[in-house]
């Protein structure tokens, strides 16, 4: 069905950069796949990556279109995911802004700064 929309009949008479607009259902696809628990972040991290280099290759207004009603549905779907926000922010990327610990004991300053632990000052030497 999504190629047979109006909006492909439409565009394809002299906007044919503008019919290929796959990436954006890929990448929505990823992201829902991410959100149930299917794939991993590395592949959806890849993938999306890979299909937004696409998607801008093609054509930069579709690009900038997919990054601003992506973050708009995002934030919206954040809102209205009661008991699934939490797997919802992970999927979006929200997890350092969220305090997930799992990620910051990757990075030892925030992980630092968070349990409230700093390493003693070292004496300088002249």
């Amino acid at each position: 069905m999504f190629g047979l929309s109006s909006y492909m009949a439409g565009q394809m008479q002299n906007h044919l950069n503008l019919v290929l607009v796959f990436p954006v259902a890929l990448v929505a696809y990823l992201v829902i796949r991410r959100i149930e628990g299917s794939i991993g972040w590395l592949p959806v991290l890849v993938w999306t990556s890979v299909s937004m280099l696409g998607l801008f290759s093609i054509s930069t207004e579709l690009f900038a279109t997919t990054l601003v009603f992506g973050t708009i549905a995002f934030v919206i779907l954040l809102i209205a995911a009661s008991e699934d926000q939490e797997r919802v922010a992970r999927a979006g990327g929200l997890t350092v802004a969220r305090g997930d610990s799992r990620r910051a004991r990757a990075r030892p300053v925030p992980c630092s700064l968070r349990s409230g632990t700093h390493p003693a000052p070292r004496p300088t030497r002249r």
